[in-house]
C-alpha cells in the first residue's frame, strides 16, 4: 500500500482521527485508490466506487488523464519486458543501427524460447533486437535476432526480416556471420546466427581512426567477403561499420543482410525511386533512388566509405540532416583523407578515392580487385591503379569545392572583361577602374579564405552566412565603383544571389541574402541611379527582390519538411 500524500505545509490538527493527519474518510479513500491501482496492474479489474465515496471517480479520471499525458510526452517508451524477463536499463549511446557492446547492459532471467534459452540482450536497432542464446539440444551459443514488436511489426518489416534470412542462409565464408535457423515462436519471428564475441567496427572507431595498416587489413577481409557475396548473386546494399563485427582475434565478420538484393529473386524494394541504405555510406546511385543501377559496384563504394572513416575518423559525408548528406553523396567530392590526417600513404588514399568515384565505371571493377590492391599495400608492393589525369583531378576539385569554383567562374571572367574594356576605352577613370579591380580581387581572396575555413573539421556554422554577406557586399562595391549609366543590366545580380543562396537549403540564409541585397540596392540607389529614374522603379525592384526571397525560402522550407519526414521514417 502506498503512503498517503505528505503534509501540505501545516501541522495536523490535534483532534485528527488519523495519525497521518487525514480523517478516516480520506484514509479509506486512499486505501481504495491503492487497491484500484494494485488490482488493475495485476488482472486489469476495477474497483467499484461506493456511493459514500463520490470523490473516487474524479480521482480515477485524473489518474487516467495523467497516464494519457505521459503517453503524449513519450510516444515511444521502451518496450515492456517480454517472456517474463527482468530488464535493468543503463544509458547507452543511440545509433541508427544495431549496436553491440563488449559487456551487456541488460540482465535477463533465463527463459526458454522455443529450442533456445535466452541468456542476455546484446544489441538492438530500430526494428530488431538481438539476444545471446543457447540451443537447448546442441548446447551451442548463438545470436538470436527477432523483430522487436510482434504486435506492431508491419508486413514490410517481416518481409525484410525473412529476406535477410534467405540472403544469409546460402553463404558460407569465414568473414560472414552464418545463419543457422529461421522461424517463429509465440508470434515472434526469429533467426539464429553465429555468436561473435567482441564488438562492432563502429564501436572501435568511436575511439578514433585506425592505423593505416590495420585499416587496410580489416577492409581487405571485408572486401573478400563482399566479393564472395557478389559471386553468389547477392549485393549487401548496407555495408557500414556497425554491420561489421570484430571477434576476439580482430577478424571482421559481415552481418545484417536486411537490405540485401538477390538478383535471381523478385525484390519489390528495388523499384526506381526507393532510397535504400544508410546515407553516409550509400553509393550515389542508391542516394539518387536509381535502384535499377544498384550493382556490386555499389558495395565497392560503401567499402571506400568505410575505409575513409577508418583512416580519418569520420565518413566522407555526414551532416545533421540526411538531405544534406544525400546531396553531398550525389554531387560533392570528399576531402582527401591526407588533408584531414597527414601521413596516410598515398596509395591507400588513391584506393579510397577510387572506391568513392561518382561514376561506377571509374571504381574498382570488383570487390576482389579492391582486396588485391589492399593486399599489395600491406605487402608494400605497387598497386594496379593507373595515374589520375589532370582533367579528372580538376573535375574532382570542382565537385569538392563548388562554392569557390562558382565564385571564380563569376569573378575571373568579369575582371577579364573589365580589364579588356579599360584598355580599349579612353574615357574610363583610372581611379574607378582600380577600385573595381581591387574589389574583385578582395572578393576572390575572401572566397578562398572562406572555402579553407569551410573545409576544416570544425568549420563554424556561420561560414554560409559569411558567404552570403561577402557576395552581396562585394557585388555592390563592384557595381558602385565601376558602373556607367545605365546600370539596369547589372541589377540581375541581386536576384541571382538570392536564388543561389537557396542551394544551402537554409531558410534563414535566404532571408539574410534578401536583406543584404536590399541594403546593397539602397546603396546603389543613392550613388549610381540616374536622377531621372521614375520614382516607382526602385520600389518595384525592391518588391521583386522580396518576392523572389519569399518564393525561394518557401521552396527551401518545403524541401526541409520532406527531408525531416524522410529522417523520421528511416529512423
Amino acid at each position: 500500500m502506498t503512503t498517503p500524500p505528505p503534509d501540505r505545509g501545516h501541522e495536523p490538527d490535534e483532534d485528527a482521527g488519523s495519525p497521518t493527519g487525514f480523517d478516516e474518510h480520506e484514509q479509506r479513500l486512499f486505501e481504495m485508490l491503492d487497491e484500484y491501482v494494485e488490482r488493475g496492474q495485476i488482472d486489469g479489474s476495477k474497483v467499484e466506487s461506493p456511493e459514500n465515496f463520490p470523490e473516487l471517480p474524479r480521482l480515477l479520471d485524473c489518474l487516467s488523464s495523467l497516464e494519457s499525458l505521459a503517453e503524449i510526452a513519450d510516444p515511444h517508451p521502451p518496450a515492456p519486458p517480454e517472456f517474463g524477463q527482468t530488464l535493468i536499463w543503463d544509458a547507452t549511446d543511440g545509433d541508427d543501427s544495431p549496436a553491440r557492446h563488449g559487456s551487456s547492459t541488460f540482465n535477463l532471467e533465463d527463459r526458454p524460447f522455443g529450442p533456445y534459452r535466452l541468456i542476455e540482450q546484446i544489441g538492438s536497432g530500430g526494428m530488431g533486437v538481438v539476444y545471446k542464446a543457447e540451443h537447448l539440444s546442441l548446447r551451442s551459443v548463438v545470436a538470436l535476432k527477432m523483430i522487436r514488436s510482434r504486435q506492431l511489426a508491419t508486413a514490410e518489416e517481416i518481409t525484410r526480416f525473412y529476406r535477410e534470412a534467405r540472403a544469409a542462409a546460402g553463404v558460407s565464408h569465414p568473414n560472414i556471420v552464418a545463419v543457422h535457423d529461421v522461424g517463429e515462436y509465440d508470434g515472434h519471428h526469429y533467426l539464429s546466427m553465429d555468436y561473435v564475441e567482441g564488438q562492432d567496427l563502429a564501436s572501435l572507431l568511436r575511439n578514433g581512426p585506425l592505423e593505416p595498416d590495420r585499416a587496410a587489413e580489416i577492409l581487405m577481409q571485408v572486401a573478400r567477403a563482399a566479393d564472395y557475396l557478389h559471386r553468389q548473386g547477392v549485393v549487401h546494399r548496407d555495408l557500414k561499420p556497425s554491420n561489421i563485427l570484430l571477434d576476439t582475434d580482430g577478424r571482421p565478420r559481415v552481418t545484417d543482410f536486411g537490405l540485401a538484393k538477390v538478383f535471381d529473386t523478385d525484390d519489390s524494394q528495388t523499384r526506381t525511386g526507393t532510397i535504400i541504405g544508410t546515407p553516409a555510406y550509400m553509393s550515389p546511385e542508391q542516394a539518387s533512388g536509381k535502384a535499377s543501377a544498384v550493382s556490386p559496384l555499389s558495395d565497392v563504394y560503401s567499402l571506400g566509405a568505410i575505409l575513409y572513416e577508418m583512416l580519418t575518423g569520420q565518413p566522407p559525408f555526414r551532416y545533421d540532416n540526411p538531405l544534406d548528406t544525400l546531396l553531398s553523396v550525389i554531387e560533392s567530392e570528399p576531402t582527401p583523407p591526407s588533408r584531414l590526417r597527414p601521413g596516410i600513404p598515398a596509395d591507400l588514399e588513391r584506393i579510397c578515392l577510387t572506391c568513392l568515384e561518382k561514376d561506377p565505371e571509374r571504381r574498382y571493377p570488383s570487390a576482389g580487385a579492391l582486396a588485391d590492391d589492399l593486399q599489395r599495400v600491406i605487402a608494400d608492393q605497387p598497386i594496379t591503379l593507373p595515374a589520375t589525369s589532370w582533367w579528372h583531378r580538376l573535375a574532382r576539385w570542382i565537385r569538392r569545392e563548388p562554392e569557390l569554383v562558382s565564385r571564380c567562374l563569376g569573378i575571373i571572367p568579369a575582371a577579364t572583361i573589365i580589364q579588356v574594356n579599360y584598355h580599349l576605352s579612353n574615357d574610363i577613370n583610372i581611379v574607378d577602374h582600380t577600385l573595381v579591380m581591387l574589389a574583385l580581387l578582395l572578393w576572390l581572396l575572401v572566397a578562398v579564405t572562406l572555402q579553407k575555413l569551410q573545409n576544416r573539421l570544425s568549420a563554424p556554422r556561420l561560414i554560409p552566412a559569411a558567404w552570403c554577406i561577402a557576395d552581396a557586399t562585394f557585388f555592390t562595391l563592384s557595381v558602385a565603383f565601376g558602373a556607367r549609366q545605365p546600370i539596369e543590366l547589372l541589377m540581375i545580380g541581386y536576384p541571382a544571389l538570392i536564388v543561389a543562396s537557396g542551394l544551402w537549403f537554409q531558410v534563414r540564409l535566404v532571408w539574410l541574402m534578401t536583406a543584404v541585397s536590399l541594403v546593397g540596392f539602397d546603396v546603389l540607389l543613392l550613388t549610381c541611379l540616374a536622377p531621372n529614374t521614375p520614382r516607382q522603379y526602385p520600389w518595384m525592384y525592391a518588391a521583386a527582390l522580396i518576392a523572389i526571397g519569399a518564393i525561394v525560402a518557401h521552396q527551401v522550407r518545403r524541401i526541409r519538411i520532406l527531408s525531416d519526414l524522410f529522417e523520421r521514417r528511416s529512423g
